[in-house]
């Protein structure tokens, strides 16, 4: 796995804000967090922490959805917000 790929994993799932994820450790051990326009363009619309954001946020949402498929019995007993442990 690349150099880039390794920080974009690390910051997908840093748990915390993605303002905070590109200084976390792993991030920070392969691009200096003040280099996120350099490995993330922005798009016209979007800077590039709004682009990181939307990879950030949906990576949590497919990982609750797939806990949910696997074990419906366990989200139907604890309920949506317990499940997800909100």
């Amino acid at each position: 796995m690349g150099r880039i790929q390794r920080w974009m994993q690390a910051v997908i799932v840093h748990p915390g804000d993605v303002d905070e994820t590109p200084s976390s450790g792993g991030a920070e051990k392969e691009i200096p967090a003040d280099s996120l326009g350099e490995a993330v363009k922005p798009s016209k619309a979007l800077t590039s922490a709004e682009r990181m954001e939307i990879f950030h946020g949906m990576y949590l949402l497919r990982m609750e959805e797939a806990l949910a498929s696997g074990y419906p019995a366990l989200k139907h007993h604890l309920g949506d917000e317990e499940f997800l442990g909100s």
